[in-house]
């Protein structure tokens, strides 16, 4: 009796060093991400433009039956008017790198991507390209991104061509008396 009662404190005990362990890495993988996109628009934009950013995250398996098993890919599209703003997603944490492409630009001239998590957090990593941002993340954190629109002003119309003033016309009476 003596020797289950011990077997049985042992157990306790060990439940109670591992789990929080075990309950702590199942919360690190379960955790989102807070996936911050600011759209900044420079310039006159047309009435009614709308911008589409996609964001395409996946598990970083190489192949598809290790990305099914984790999860699989994720791809989530927000939509931002014609003032622009920030818009936060979250993205799980089992799909540690996420790709941000702007699909729909309004007709800008240009798009510029850049990150605006601070230099200094070793936490998200990114990858800026010419048609996208890519960030990855070691743990649950915030991210921030930036796509900036630049539109070129439309020049005022030009002024008519000055008209001439007509000649001065002197009429003579048709009658005299």
């Amino acid at each position: 009796m003596r020797r289950i009662s011990r077997v049985l404190s042992g157990v306790a005990i060990a439940a109670l060093v591992l789990l929080p362990a075990v309950a702590t890495a199942q919360e690190g993988k379960g955790d989102p991400v807070t996936l911050n996109v600011t759209k900044v628009v420079e310039g006159p934009v047309p009435d009614g433009t709308t911008f589409d950013v996609q964001i395409d995250c996946n598990t970083g398996a190489s192949d598809a039956a290790d990305a099914d098993a984790e999860g699989g890919p994720t791809t989530q599209t927000i939509t931002f008017d014609a003032t622009g703003g920030t818009q936060s997603i979250e993205v799980p944490q089992f799909q540690p790198t996420c790709t941000i492409t702007e699909t729909v630009d309004g007709g800008a001239e240009t798009v510029v991507y850049a990150r605006t998590t601070p230099s200094d957090d070793a936490f998200c990593a990114f990858l800026v390209e010419a048609a996208s941002i890519a960030v990855s993340y070691s743990r649950a954190e915030q991210c921030s991104v930036a796509i900036t629109n630049t539109f070129a002003a439309v020049a005022p119309p030009e002024p008519p061509p000055a008209v001439d003033p007509a000649d001065v016309i002197q009429a003579q009476p048709a009658f005299t008396g």
